[in-house]
């Protein structure tokens, strides 16, 4: 019974890990080329559909880290809502050839399936690292290249927001953009030099539609600068047990310094959810931030407006999601961890 409920929650939970498949990634990116604008409710990359019975589809999540953002920096009056495009595909109607193509996916999983029957579902599986850990005891119900280092992407974001929350003073602290913060990369929220914010307003942009200038703006507050930041997130791995985990950024873009690589495990990026929602004194702010849908809000001046909308689809596409985070580096490939709650049981999946 604990094996299929596992299997359930993989297949349908665990829908992007660390990386897939190339063969896989070739075959979305044409099917997003014919499907382009479509868009997709799944969080997941990879749907995986294989259990007896259901219908096997493929659909293609936001890619965080690759989207365009409006040019919400050139107007007064900025939103950031709807800032990542999503791309997504669909197989109800299908041409020929279309079906064809999803008939030769849907054979390379049986296959996979029926060469690895003495692995359990672990054919199922196109992430190259995964865990399902128990959430109340920390007990890894399965494991795939669990304990093996990988980079992490956004999914860091979760330690940046856990920590912030445990420094934080009160809704009411302010943090004020650097010149460094604002020139980081998309996806970003487009703050500004000089400009000022509440820092749980950034929480939201952070942990919502993951801005890496957020996260900045956020680490240099928290720590000082972010290799100040840094050592706090490096600290609490350690308190943790994560002896694979190190960490650079707060945003998690692919990174290298003379101690190693922006990483972590499957097992040990599950450590860290399930301290952030069962452990962490600050466990129910994160479980509500994390759960929004969106939040509205403004820089302290009250010259630009912002609306930052949560793309964890998980949380109104399936019932007892909890929390989750995306991400997506070149290093990286597509990175997920989530939690949700079943027959009383929290699952913990990355």
């Amino acid at each position: 019974m604990e094996e299929s409920l596992a299997s359930y929650i993989l297949n349908n939970f665990l829908g992007i890990g660390f990386c897939m498949k190339e063969r896989e990634k070739k075959n979305i990116r044409r099917f997003t080329r014919k499907i382009r604008g479509l868009f997709s409710i799944y969080i997941v990359l990879v749907l995986f559909g294989c259990c007896p019975g259901r219908h096997t589809a493929i659909s293609v999540y936001a890619k965080e880290e690759q989207t365009e953002y409006a040019n919400a920096e050139e107007t007064g009056d900025t939103k950031a809502a709807g800032s990542e495009k999503e791309e997504g595909t669909a197989f109800g109607k299908a041409s020929e050839t279309e079906k064809a193509k999803t008939e030769e996916i849907e054979s390379t999983q049986s296959e996979a399936i029926e060469t690895s029957q003495d692995a359990g579902f672990q054919g199922q599986l196109y992430a190259r690292s995964a865990v399902l850990m128990d959430g109340d005891s920390g007990r890894v119900l399965y494991g795939k290249e669990a304990d093996v280092p990988r980079p992490m992407a956004s999914t860091t974001k979760i330690m940046t927001c856990i920590i912030a929350l445990e420094h934080m003073q009160g809704d009411a602290e302010i943090a004020e953009v650097s010149e460094y913060a604002a020139r980081q990369p998309k996806v970003h929220l487009g703050v500004r030099t000089e400009e000022q914010y509440y820092l749980k307003d950034l929480l939201y942009s952070l942990m919502l539609e993951s801005h890496n200038d957020s996260a900045v703006v956020i680490a240099e507050h928290v720590g000082g600068s972010v290799e100040g930041f840094a050592k706090l997130m490096n600290a609490k791995a350690k308190e943790l047990g994560c002896e694979s985990t190190y960490f650079i950024s707060p945003n998690g873009l692919d990174a290298v310094d003379d101690t190693g690589v922006h990483s972590t495990t499957a097992k040990e990026l599950a450590l860290i959810m399930r301290y952030c929602i069962r452990e962490s004194d600050r466990r129910e702010e994160f479980l509500q931030i994390t759960g929004t849908k969106s939040h509205s809000f403004q820089d302290i001046s009250g010259s630009r407006n912002f609306t930052c909308n949560n793309h964890n689809a998980f949380l109104s596409m399936m019932e007892g999601a909890l929390s989750g985070k995306t991400g997506f580096t070149g290093d990286a490939g597509y990175c997920y961890v989530g939690a949700l709650e079943r027959d009383g049981r929290v699952f913990i999946v990355a």
